[in-house]
């Protein structure tokens, strides 16, 4: 249900007309699927995302969370929604930050280096000296829209604890 009322939320926000609902659940009675479908416009849809395109490219091409992009979005939503008549709060989330100074990869001698390894992101640093541990390749999943390696399931039957997983991530 909370997934529900944020969805609705956000596509109220995204609409041309911005409906004056209700921040409680359930919906009044006279709102039917197909009014609030049909308060939903290309229009209105586009004009937010032309928004947050520029908030991105206001901020290196980025809206990632904890970026400048990701700031003005959540200040843009929050603005949408005060004025839409709804009480809106803030809450926050921590989450692991990292900084990358360098990366690396050295396998059996060979040296891989910028351009050839990407750190994630919100991973946990290593320690300056950096580790040694065996590598266990995690196959591409053709299934897997998101990409080998993000998704659980991608690591199934796979001896992973203790080791480095390697990801082949080809970007387009």
């Amino acid at each position: 249900m909370k997934a529900f009322a944020a969805t609705a939320t956000i596509l109220c926000l995204c609409s041309e007309h911005v409906l004056a609902l209700p921040s409680w659940l359930p919906w009044p009675k006279d709102l039917t699927s197909k009014a609030y479908q049909e308060s939903i416009t290309i229009d209105g849809l586009l004009t937010h995302s032309k928004k947050w395109q520029e908030f991105a490219d206001r901020a290196n091409g980025t809206r990632s969370f904890g970026t400048k992009g990701y700031q003005l979005s959540a200040d843009y939503v929050y603005n949408l929604a005060k004025r839409s008549g709804y009480k809106v709060t803030r809450q926050g989330v921590k989450y692991p930050q990292s900084t990358i100074y360098s990366q690396g990869l050295t396998v059996e001698g060979k040296e891989f280096g910028k351009g050839e390894v990407i750190a994630f992101s919100y991973s946990p640093a290593t320690p300056k000296e950096g580790i040694t541990a065996n590598l266990v390749l995690i196959p591409d999943n053709p299934d897997n829209v998101t990409g080998a390696g993000c998704d659980i399931s991608d690591y199934d039957g796979l001896d992973v604890k203790g080791k480095v997983s390697f990801v082949i991530f080809e970007s387009s």
